[in-house]
């Protein structure tokens, strides 16, 4: 199996110097986890110091089936980013931004009147302790996890999804989001949730004679 390097940069473009946010590859079309790692130091230094090169090295099956990677993390730093639909031949090194969480929720901010796009939008807008890509961050989030919720058979069948699905309501829930609205929407009003967003950045590049 081809092996894909995955590295990690934050919103300015500069390397995620992060360990610990952890890369999950699923099927993408029966939706079960093929590999995940930790992100640390690809690439460490004799001196000690990080080098500029921090994500995970992951097998990429070959096959007809696409590929999705998820984000998700134990301290809940950086959850909910994806990229979608990957073709496992592919010889490349991936650059992904990952955009960090606010650590905070403004409790003078209202639950969202609906799941409505536009009304959750403004719920994020509504907090004006964030900055800009702190809000990028919780919609990016937001609406990836409505993507996972709205497929209850694959998360019944795939206990890994259900994992990440878990891990992005708790981040959810720690920045004041309602998770239980979910379960409170009837059946219809869910059954054409908003697309899955990418990560601001998945850029593709052919790998380096130096790997």
């Amino acid at each position: 199996m081809p092996l894909k390097i995955i590295l990690v940069y934050d919103s300015s473009n500069n390397p995620l110097r992060v360990e610990g946010i952890r890369v999950e590859l699923f099927d993408a079309v029966r939706g079960n986890l093929l590999q995940a790692r930790n992100s640390i130091d690809l690439n460490p230094r004799a001196d000690g110091q990080p080098s500029t090169e921090w994500g995970v090295e992951l097998d990429f099956p070959l096959g007809s089936s696409p590929l999705d990677i998820y984000i998700t993390d134990p301290l809940y730093r950086y959850p909910g980013n994806t990229v979608r639909y990957l073709n496992g031949r592919l010889q490349d090194r991936i650059y992904i931004d990952v955009l960090r969480l606010p650590t905070a929720a403004s409790s003078h901010v209202a639950a969202p009147v609906s799941l409505q796009p536009l009304d959750l939008s403004q719920w994020v807008e509504e907090h004006s302790d964030w900055d800009d890509d702190q809000r990028d961050a919780v919609r990016n989030l937001l609406f990836n996890y409505m993507a996972i919720v709205a497929q209850p058979d694959r998360l019944r069948s795939s206990e890994s999804m259900g994992k990440v699905a878990e891990n992005w309501g708790r981040a959810l829930k720690r920045l004041g989001f309602p998770i239980d609205i979910f379960a409170k929407t009837p059946t219809s009003s869910k059954s054409n949730p908003p697309s899955a967003q990418l990560s601001r950045k998945a850029d593709i590049r052919p790998a380096q004679a130096s790997l």
